[in-house]
């Protein structure tokens, strides 16, 4: 396994958790709807006053995240297609359970913030009541399922120029992804930093899992075929 790439992920975390502590605790102001507390209510607050709110980049947004998990449908299809097609589950390429784990533990995190370990709030009502804001989960979805799509790409597409064209559309949908929803005006400016902090935690994970799952496949292939040999 890269330790390198483990050790960016930790990093990554790290600085996420920190972050997140210093928007729980720095400038708490009751600046949002209902009175609700926020932190560093001078920086958001600023921000939100700046760029207010904007139906057209939330439907920006809206298409975008559903762009998003197209993409991580189009996975989860070619995963089940490797299984079918070869009913062997050493045959399905361990990049794609490497990403289904990450997808999993990112489920969970939207999970264990959007009900359980509740940040702040988000500038705007939703149906009338008060919604967990932080991080938000669509830019946290965006770099999470973009960030590992480029890498997963890599791996399939031998023809460079494919790979940079993929690549690029790629960052494309989840810088405009991200933007729409900073631009939207339902989420402070942190929840955004939380969302990039988050996700690209979860791609440098993925980069070492990935790797590490080929070389996990390998192994047991080999010792696969030592007990065969040893069998006969």
């Amino acid at each position: 396994m890269d330790f390198k790439k483990i050790r960016m992920s930790v990093i990554l975390f790290v600085c996420f958790i920190l972050f997140t502590i210093l928007v729980k605790s720095v400038d708490r102001k009751p600046i949002g709807p209902e009175g609700s507390l926020m932190g560093l209510a001078g920086i958001n607050g600023a921000i939100f006053r700046n760029v207010g709110t904007s139906n057209m980049w939330y439907g920006l947004s809206t298409f975008f995240g559903i762009l998003v998990i197209l993409v991580v449908i189009g996975f989860a299809c070619l995963g089940a297609y490797e299984l079918i097609r070869t009913r062997d589950l050493l045959s399905v390429d361990p990049d794609i359970y490497a990403l289904a784990v990450i997808y999993v533990i990112m489920a969970v995190l939207y999970i264990i913030f959007d009900k359980a370990v509740i940040i702040n709030y988000r500038p705007l009502l939703e149906d009338g009541k008060l919604a967990a804001s932080y991080p938000s989960s669509h830019t946290l979805m965006a770099v999470t399922v973009m960030g590992t799509a480029i890498i997963a790409l890599h791996k399939r597409l031998k023809d460079e120029k494919a790979q940079f064209v993929m690549s690029l559309a790629a960052l494309a949908v989840m810088l405009f992804a991200v933007l729409s929803r900073a631009l939207s005006g339902y989420h402070w400016f942190t929840d955004i930093c939380g969302g990039m902090l988050l996700g690209s935690a979860l791609v440098a994970l993925y980069a070492a899992l990935a790797e590490y799952s080929f070389e996990l496949r390998n192994k047991i292939r080999a010792a696969r075929k030592e007990r065969r040999v040893y069998e006969d």
